[in-house]
């Protein structure tokens, strides 16, 4: 995490309760919300709530790319796992 960092990502509108709660158990304890400044265009920005990794885990984190294909092949089914497991 850096003060003026970029990241690309989506922005979702019109969350709900439940939502956030399946938001949140996909994030996990590594991250926390918190309010950022989202820029749309040059000319429109707007503050959206955001996952950002908690303090203590800043260790962990590398300059390292991360890769969708990786993910789907090495960790993907786990992680459907340990999602469907909080469903209850």
């Amino acid at each position: 995490p850096e003060s003026g960092g970029e990241v690309e990502g989506a922005v979702l509108f019109d969350l709900d309760e439940n939502d956030w709660a399946v938001l949140d158990r996909y994030e996990g304890d590594f991250y926390e919300r918190q309010i950022v400044t989202v820029y749309l265009s040059e000319q429109a920005s707007c503050p959206c709530m955001a996952y950002i990794v908690k303090p203590q885990y800043y260790g962990l984190l590398t300059h390292k790319s991360w890769s969708h294909k990786v993910f789907r092949d090495n960790h993907l089914n786990d992680f459907v796992a340990m999602l469907r497991e909080g469903e209850d």
